[in-house]
């Protein structure tokens, strides 16, 4: 048995080739790559079978499995509360860098509580350090998800009376065709630079920020009804947004957040929203 503080804490065998086996147990994700280097390790393969990686307070991989390289570097495979992901720990210039994808992104999506019901949909994520310590860029890309009874949508939809989409959200769930997500996470807060989903029915576009120790958000952004045919506007500002689009916040704690359109905004051309708007976070600063 080998615990190292608390973020290691599993059973380790050495193979008469030096090879390292983890066989059970847990380790916490964020701690594991801080002590992990690009182009360093421990001089020796390592199979790992772990119970748990700990992601998060409240998100965690269950039936862990890896095969890493000399450099702690290779594929791994496990589940989120049952929904597969697979992935690989891979070199960048400021560390390892993490990929994972799953053929079931709404079982992904709903373990994590990011959607309450959602149905089939595939889902490639990306997490690479930054040169601060405890940050990370991700991205996220899901393709071809249904998506029902989503609050924030819900709440926003009601608010500007699309009746016949309120009715597809709350029954069979609302097709996206896309969704894409850049971000940073930070021990402080997530920052979303730009998260943008569209559909037949819908486009969506957000950026803002979670505040993690304050459980608030504090988001803004454009929905654009009947996206397949506004979705002109979308050459003029951005994807996600229509011709005719309506602004909105999403401000408050994440268990009751309050939600708030501006009907007015869909008087205002594509062109000039951003106008009513604060500048979206930008990553590259």
């Amino acid at each position: 048995k080998l615990r190292v503080g608390d973020w290691f804490n599993t059973s380790l065998s050495i193979g008469k080739n030096g090879g390292l086996s983890i066989t059970s147990g847990t380790v916490i994700l964020a701690d594991f790559l801080d002590r992990r280097q690009s182009g360093t390790g421990s001089g020796t393969s390592t199979e790992i079978a772990l119970d748990r990686l700990i992601i998060d307070p409240k998100n965690s991989v269950t039936n862990f499995r890896a095969s890493l390289n000399q450099n702690g570097l290779g594929p791994f495979s496990g589940a989120i509360n049952g929904a597969p992901i697979a992935g690989r720990l891979y070199a960048t210039s400021l560390g390892p860098g993490v990929e994972v994808v799953s053929t079931d992104a709404a079982g992904v999506l709903m373990a994590t509580d990011v959607v309450k019901r959602a149905t089939g949909g595939s889902l490639k994520m990306e997490l690479t350090p930054t040169s601060r310590k405890g940050e990370l860029d991700g991205t996220i890309a899901i393709r071809d998800i249904r998506v029902q009874n989503s609050s924030f949508l819900l709440e926003i939809l009601n608010a500007i009376s699309i009746v016949g989409l309120l009715d597809q959200l709350r029954g069979a769930g609302m097709s996206l065709d896309e969704v894409d997500v850049k971000f940073r996470n930070t021990p402080e807060q997530v920052v979303i630079e730009s998260a943008t989903a569209f559909g037949p029915s819908v486009g969506i576009s957000v950026d803002g920020y979670f505040f993690k120790q304050l459980g608030q958000l504090d988001l803004q952004g454009v929905i654009s009804p009947i996206y397949a045919l506004n979705a002109v506007g979308a050459l003029l500002s951005g994807k996600g947004q229509g011709l005719i689009g309506f602004n909105f916040t999403i401000r408050g704690e994440t268990d009751k957040p309050r939600v708030v359109v501006n009907p007015l905004s869909a008087f205002t051309p594509s062109l000039f929203r951003e106008i009513f708007r604060r500048p979206a976070p930008n990553l590259a600063k």
